[in-house]
C-alpha cells in the first residue's frame, strides 16, 4: 500500500479485478478526497498495513462459499465496512452477501456516480469522524 507516514483520510481499497469502470472509479474516488488502492487477492490485502478509515470494495463475479467467507472475514473478523461490486444479481445470492457482512452490494454494470454515492453513504455511517 502506498500510504505515506502520517497520511490519513478515508481509503477505498478494492480486492480483485475491476470491471468496466476500472479507469473511471479510481479517479472519481480521488476526486472525493479519498485515497485509492487495489489488491489482486485477499492475501495480498491482508499482508499490507490497513489504515483505520478503510472501506473495502471486493469485486466478486459469483457469490460462492469462498467469496461469502471473504466478505465475512473482512466485515466481521477485521471489522471493516464492505461494499461488494458484484456481477451476480440473483436476490438470494445478494441476500447471502449482505448476511455474510456486506454493508452494500452494487450490481454490475453500474455507473461510477452510483458507486461514489453508495460509498459516501457507507462512509457517513460506518467510519468514525475525525476530531479535527
Amino acid at each position: 500500500m502506498e500510504m505515506a507516514p502520517g497520511q490519513g483520510g478515508t481509503w477505498i481499497i478494492a480486492i480483485g479485478e475491476m470491471p468496466d469502470i476500472r479507469n473511471a472509479l479510481p479517479s472519481a474516488i480521488r476526486n472525493e478526497g479519498w485515497q485509492w488502492d487495489r489488491f489482486p487477492t485477499l492475501d495480498t490485502f491482508l499482508a499490507a498495513p490497513i489504515p483505520p478509515r478503510t472501506i473495502v470494495l471486493p469485486v466478486i463475479d459469483t457469490f460462492t462459499m469462498m467469496s461469502l467467507k471473504l466478505i465475512h472475514d473482512i466485515a466481521v473478523v477485521l471489522g471493516l465496512p464492505v461494499v461488494v461490486l458484484g456481477l451476480e444479481r440473483h436476490p438470494m445470492r445478494v441476500k447471502a452477501a449482505l448476511e455474510a457482512g456486506a454493508d452494500d452490494v452494487i450490481p454490475f454494470p453500474t455507473c461510477t456516480a452510483e458507486v461514489i454515492a453508495r460509498l459516501r453513504a457507507i462512509a457517513r455511517v460506518a467510519l468514525p469522524q475525525d476530531d479535527g
